[in-house]
């Protein structure tokens, strides 16, 4: 967390949570099946909430700096239209073969 990295918050926050329930699950007296599926269910929709919220806000980020490429190659296509060249082009005819 101290080093700024992007996948350490959640990851400080996860840890958190699993001790506190983990306290928890090991306090209570009527722990059985029904109460492991209801975490796992809580815990899957939290985790596609995070991945859902955490993708689409890359991909915002993604498809606006393809917007930018794109709209600066748009205007070097229009610098590169602007330049006039000559009609006639002289070419050197050579009797050389050429191999790929």
């Amino acid at each position: 967390v101290f080093l700024g990295e992007k996948t350490e918050i959640p990851k400080f926050w996860a840890h958190i949570g699993f001790i506190t329930l983990g306290t928890v699950i090991l306090s209570t007296s009527n722990f059985d099946y029904e109460m492991v599926g209801l975490f796992f269910l809580i815990v899957s929709l939290l985790g596609a909430i995070y991945l859902g919220f955490d993708g689409y806000g890359g991909y915002k980020t993604y498809r606006s700096f393809q917007l930018e490429l794109n709209q600066g190659k748009e205007k070097t296509k229009e610098k590169e239209k602007g330049i006039e060249m000559p009609d006639e082009i002289e070419k050197e005819e050579r009797d050389e073969i050429y191999v790929n």
